[in-house]
């Protein structure tokens, strides 16, 4: 399964005023797997959930597009996906242009309507979770070992595309993981746990950031009250003492200062910019203290950057990692 969002997607569904179901888009060829699409469409709906199925009627088709272009759109409705991968590859996807006759060598590389929804899902960064025939991943390990061999016919698949596309879900570098069935069951029981698992990751997730929220609440309350102890502490001292209060109040502010320093200074992400732009962790947060916002400590940065040749663009997510470290101060 993808999972570059999924911590977050049932909050999404659930905050979401238009949408009162979550969506769920099933990518498999037609005629090979369609009892298995009708089993899986029913089952999506026993969770609560809404299956996306062009045979349904979820999908409205376009009078003035190609068919599968109505596929893909209807995507960018879903929340997640599920590929089905048995032996046929299906039919070509319009904008591939493949001639009948094309489609038939077993060794012609084309992108199936499937293989599109899949990459369609991909690049919506839609959580996506992988089934494919035993059968076909058994041949899957053959077929790496004759990559090169164009004489072999393979039993369980009708081309090499399904292998084509089976290297392209592995080569995925997060949500690559691919589950085996070879009855629907396999499929369900498998489904039932990740979304449990979803739902549990949101709990967790949604509890980490309300205890966030209140420790950063409780954070500012305290800086609050230190900085009007400050204040008094400052004042009384000063009409009681006024040379004494000038050398105190100095020693105190450098130890605030180097406090403040300090922690800076141990932040990742500083430690790893300072390596670039050849500072010390403690030379780098010099700076950021004495910049007065983050265009100025932007400027800075890059004047230092483009001097020593480590490129005007060095820091990434500058404005983010600027608002954390404010959170320091």
């Amino acid at each position: 399964m993808r999972g570059n969002n999924c911590k977050y997607l049932l909050y999404l569904v659930l905050n979401q005023k238009t949408v009162a179901k979550l969506r769920v888009f099933v990518s498999s060829t037609y005629y090979d797997l369609k009892h298995l699409r009708a089993n899986l469409e029913a089952f999506i709906k026993s969770m609560g959930y809404e299956p996306v199925l062009f045979e349904s009627g979820d999908i409205g088709f376009l009078p003035d597009k190609p068919l599968d272009d109505s596929c893909y759109k209807e995507i960018h409705n879903a929340h997640m996906q599920v590929l089905i991968i048995g032996g046929n590859y299906g039919s070509p996807a319009t904008a591939d242009h493949i001639k009948p006759e094309e489609k038939e060598n077993h060794y012609k590389k084309f992108n199936s309507i499937t293989k599109t929804e899949f990459l369609t899902a991909l690049e919506l960064k839609l959580p996506i979770y992988f089934f494919v025939e035993n059968g076909v991943l058994a041949e899957y390990d053959t077929f790496k070992k004759n990559r090169n061999n164009d004489t072999i016919q393979y039993a369980h698949v009708s081309s090499v595309n399904v292998f084509y596309l089976l290297d392209e879900i592995y080569s995925l570098k997060e949500g690559n993981f691919v589950q085996g069935f070879s009855k629907f069951e396999d499929i369900s029981s498998w489904l039932k746990l990740q979304w449990a698992h979803l739902f549990a990751d949101f709990i967790v997730n949604n509890k980490q950031q309300l205890e966030l929220s209140t420790l950063n609440n409780s954070l500012e309350q305290l800086n609050s009250v230190t900085e009007s102890l400050k204040i008094y502490s400052e004042a009384i001292l000063k009409n009681q003492n006024p040379d004494e209060f000038q050398k105190v109040k100095g020693e105190v502010d450098d130890t605030i200062k180097n406090h403040k320093l300090a922690n800076i200074a141990s932040d990742t992400w500083v430690k790893q910019s300072s390596k670039l732009l050849h500072l010390t962790p403690l030379e780098f947060a010099s700076i950021f203290l004495s910049t007065k916002d983050y265009n100025e400590f932007s400027r800075t940065i890059n004047a230092l950057a483009h001097k020593n040749g480590s490129g005007s663009k060095l820091i990434e997510q500058g404005s983010v990692m600027y608002n954390k470290l404010k959170s320091y101060l």
